[in-house]
């Protein structure tokens, strides 16, 4: 699975086609239990899907930059 940051998220996630992306945090017990069955499963449908992983704080940074993007007047 690629990891990403806030600055890759648009041309990976929103510009690509079927996109699993996992936000995941070293502090965080079910983070570290899911990271395991994303990575079998990017082993078993990688072809047709795009796993990815974002570090969970660098989330903030896309949530500020779509923001204006999702609420157009």
């Amino acid at each position: 699975m690629k990891t990403i940051n806030s600055s890759e998220f648009d041309a990976e996630v929103i510009q690509s086609g079927k996109v699993v992306l996992d936000f995941y945090s070293t502090e965080c017990p079910p983070c570290e239990a899911l990271a395991s069955k994303f990575e079998d499963l990017s082993l078993l449908y990688g072809k047709d899907i795009k796993f990815l992983k974002i570090f969970r704080q660098d989330r903030r940074k896309i949530d500020r930059g779509s923001e204006k993007d999702r609420y157009h007047p």
